[in-house]
Parts: C-alpha cells; structure tokens; sequence
C-alpha cells in the first residue's frame, strides 16, 4: 500500500506540473510504473525503492514515471492497429448475421438484417481491451471487448460462473450476461446489464439511492464464493486503478490536489 500512495502521489505531482499533457501521455506514465512494480515481488524498502537481488530494476524514481517511453507508445499504436483490424472484421453485415446472430440465444431461430444492427466504438486507446457495442432491434445492446492476452477467456469464465450461481436473470444484482467468446478473435461477447446507469442519475436523492444499490452489489459480489483461476497479484489490480486514475486526472487537471 506503501507504494500505491506513493505512485499515486508522483502521478498527481506530474499532473500539476504538466497539466496540458495529452491523457496517453499519462497512462505511459502509469505504465512504466505499473511495469516495474510486476517485477517487485519481493525484496526490502530503503529509502523509497525497493532492494531485489536478480529481479528486475528498482521502483522507478519520480524522474524515471515523467520520462518519455517511446517502446511503450510504439506498443500502444501496435495495439490499435491490431483492434482496428478486428473491430473491422466483427461489423461486417456476414459477422452480425452469422455469429453475432448465433450468439443470441433469444433469436438463434430468426433472421437478423444486418442494416438493423448499429456498432459503435467505446474505447480503442492501445492501453488496454477494445470495446464497442452493437445496438440490436429486438435484443438490446450487446458489448465485445476484444483482447490481447488470454484475460478475455478468463474474463468469460468468471462472468459465465456468477451468471450461474447467484447473478444471474432471477438475481436482484447480476452481471453482464456472458454470450459467447470466439478464441480465433480473441473477443468476448456479453448483454448490457438491464437497469438504469447510476451516472444517469439527475438529484443528490437519486445518486444517493444508487450509490447504496451498488455498494449492495458489490456486497454481494464479494461475499460470492465462486473463485476461477490463480490468485492475481495485488499490484495488477493497482495497474489498472492508476491508469483510471490517471486518465480521470488528465481530463480535468484543474481538480487535481497533491
């Protein structure tokens, strides 16, 4: 935890000395961060940076988060142009109609017009999975999120787990439904959760209702026993709560306090 505040602290400290910088700059930041503490799986603290024998580089300096990483932002546009590829090969009007059509099992027995379905793009920044919906008539709104890694399958297990057992269509609090995942596209398919966005909430007594619906939700969802797959180490949890923080920050750099 030592070392979460303090990144935290360098990222903000860059955010109000650079607060013009463009919001992927910043992720790079996070990045180079985040990458050396997945290697910081042991050793001591002395004077702010851990000691290792043969594992890797010291926690990165405040010096170190703010300088340029030019094999990070080659990485990113890589990571891009391998979604676009792929984002243009499951909005083809035989994709909708063939496998996108099959994963619904409510319409698995119809025919599905292509020119019916909608796609937009959520996100296809480089820094992570790229998602984007499809607006359907007659099955509401379903979510691809493509990866690079083999999170997307383990990703499906878990939802299709909790779907299973506990939140599932009968469960006052739910996840996504998992529809399918497609290992040749690497790309995940899952329903839009029924139920109104807490961030749609227009009065402090609607924001306070739906806050403490979602503190119930995720109540729940600790309290679940389901556990798939190998214990993650806490640090990558750390990684992507930096990248949302930094981009958050980014966005509204005047809002930043140290």
């Amino acid at each position: 935890m030592y070392q979460a505040r303090t990144y935290i602290r360098h990222i903000v400290h860059t955010l109000r000395t650079k607060g013009r910088e463009d919001p992927g700059h910043v992720t790079r930041w996070v990045d180079r961060a985040a990458d050396r503490l997945g290697r910081a799986r042991s050793g001591r603290l002395r004077a702010g940076r851990i000691e290792r024998s043969g594992l890797g580089p010291a926690l990165p300096s405040k010096e170190e988060l703010t300088m340029p990483t030019e094999k990070l932002l080659a990485q990113q546009a890589a990571a891009r142009h391998d979604f676009d590829g792929r984002i243009a090969r499951i909005t083809t009007p035989e994709f909708v109609a063939g496998p996108l059509l099959g994963a619904l099992p409510d319409l698995r027995d119809q025919r599905l017009d292509p020119a019916a379905c909608r796609a937009h793009v959520v996100q296809n920044d480089g820094t992570g999975p790229a998602t984007l919906f499809y607006d359907l008539n007659g099955a509401g709104r379903v979510f691809a999120k493509l990866y690079r890694d083999d999170s997307g399958k383990h990703a499906y297990e878990v939802l299709s787990a909790l779907w299973s057992d506990g939140f599932g269509p009968t469960s006052r609090y739910r996840v996504a439904q998992p529809l399918a995942f497609m290992p040749d596209l690497n790309v995940m398919l899952a329903r839009a959760a029924p139920g109104r966005e807490l961030a749609a909430a227009t009065t402090d007594e609607e924001l306070v209702a739906g806050a403490r619906e979602a503190a119930r939700w995720l109540l729940q969802l600790h309290r679940s026993p389901v556990r798939l797959g190998e214990p993650r180490y806490p640090w990558e949890v750390y990684h992507k709560l930096l990248h949302r923080l930094a981009k958050a920050a980014a966005t509204r750099p005047g809002q930043v306090e140290t």
